[in-house]
């Protein structure tokens, strides 16, 4: 008879065996965030000149506005979120040496999603830009993810292994890509139609260089036990192509429309980017894994500890085979701005709606509002913040701050997900330098 306080050590090892399907091939989604941008949690696209410009609104090239010449140099931006768990929280519920009580148990699998423990991992990093005039040219890098664990396998190892429970693996989920956009963008201004000051036209033209991309194509797993037997069963398989030598792996071409303006009311700046119009990647070189194990009857407790008695306990077996070439659509959206000065000359109001258009390698359709306000009490040195409502980090609060002196421009922003500070579930960085004027 199998007893219910199997060591943990056992189903950790299952844990660990199938959750290293969902990330063992790992290697854009949105525009390519600025330290303006994450401090403004991408409200301000309505201020984005120069080689800033063609990552939220090309037409923006074409304004009084733009700089005659502009240079930036490689930037940091990356965010990391999760739907489920607080550093605040890890940090007084996983105490090494505590005991999880019953209660803490309830309470971590309180915090999951009912279709599992999701991660975020997202960078988006521009690598060089040049504008001159109404012409950009930038190189951006990109890498997307998503994870997701099933709650059963949470359930599993903070309980134990329950008599005639069943554990779902199929849940196990994961996919990410990583590419290059190389992209040139142009603007003209046009003769301002009825109610606007001024009106302009832009649109950028992308290739996509694919280095990378895999996801479990399939999955089936469950775990059940009785009183006297255990049944693991599960089948995998990893769809997935990487370079290891700098070659491509996969490419495609992009196309994002747009236009701005500055209204007869007010002066307020409006506009409209429809992103990635055109926009997908073509993979080759693909391969398929197909990863199956399985045991089904009892175990013997006293040879838990013997690491030969573990590796044959579960039958396991690993099939590759070559995967015929496929396609992943780009992120589309449709991203609507409008900005205003606020009370005095020295204060902005921003507002953003990201609308995405389809499901992509993190992305979704829900909708994203975005309000940021811009404090210029001393020109050299912007203050901003943000909040943001919707979209994949549901929540955001953001801040930064900028140094602006003739010739250089430096920008620096955050953002918390899901929450403030130790208590948020996320974190948004980013970080740009920009030369010229």
């Amino acid at each position: 008879m199998i007893k219910r306080q199997l060591k943990l050590r056992y189903f950790i090892s299952i844990v660990g065996f199938v959750v290293f399907f969902s990330i063992s091939y790992d290697a854009t989604a949105q525009p390519v965030g600025t330290g303006r941008s994450v401090g403004l949690v991408a409200a301000g696209s309505g201020m984005m000149y120069g080689t800033n410009a063609a990552g939220w609104n090309p037409a923006n090239l074409g304004m009084k506005e733009n700089p005659r010449f502009t240079i930036s140099l490689p930037t940091v931006g990356f965010s990391f979120g999760n739907n489920s768990f607080t550093p605040k929280y890890i940090s007084e519920t996983f105490v090494e040496g505590d005991t999880l009580f019953d209660d803490d148990k309830l309470d971590i699998i309180g915090n999951l999603d009912s279709d599992g423990f999701k991660l975020f991992p997202q960078m988006g990093i521009p690598l060089f830009g040049i504008s001159f005039l109404e012409y950009a040219f930038n190189v951006d890098l990109h890498f997307h993810s998503f994870i997701n664990v099933p709650a059963d396998l949470f359930e599993m190892i903070l309980y134990g292994p329950q008599t005639d429970q069943y554990y779902d693996l199929s849940k196990i989920d994961s996919e990410a890509e990583a590419y290059v956009t190389y992209s040139l963008s142009a603007a003209k201004n046009l003769t301002p139609p009825d109610f606007f000051n001024e009106f302009s036209v832009g649109a950028t033209f992308k290739y996509f260089s694919g280095y990378g991309y895999g996801s479990v194509d399939e999955r089936e797993g469950k775990i059940l036990l009785t009183d006297d037997n255990i049944e693991v069963d599960g089948r995998y398989k990893l769809l997935y192509t990487f370079s290891d030598d700098g070659s491509l792996v996969g490419d495609g071409v992009g196309l994002d429309l747009a236009f701005a303006g500055r209204t007869v009311y007010e002066d307020i700046y409006v506009g409209v980017t429809i992103g990635n119009l055109i926009g997908n990647l073509s993979w080759t070189d693909a391969e398929y894994t197909e990863r199956t194990f399985f045991h089904d009857g009892p175990i013997d407790i006293e040879s838990i500890e013997d690491e030969d008695y573990l590796d044959s306990l579960i039958t396991q077996s690993t099939v590759k085979s070559f995967a015929p070439d496929f396609i992943t659509p780009l992120p589309r959206y449709i991203l609507f701005s409008a900005s205003k000065p606020m009370l005095t000359d020295w204060m902005d109001f921003h507002f953003g709606w990201y609308q995405g258009l389809n499901e992509s390698s993190a992305h979704n359709r829900m909708p994203k509002l975005s309000f940021g306000t811009e404090i210029s009490y001393f020109s050299f040195l912007p203050v901003r913040l943000g909040l943001s409502f919707g979209g994949l980090e549901k929540f955001q609060v953001a801040t930064g701050f900028g140094i602006d002196v003739p010739g250089w421009k430096m920008d620096f922003g955050f953002a918390w997900q899901r929450g403030l500070f130790f208590g948020a579930e996320g974190l948004t960085i980013g970080f740009s330098n920009t030369f010229g004027g």
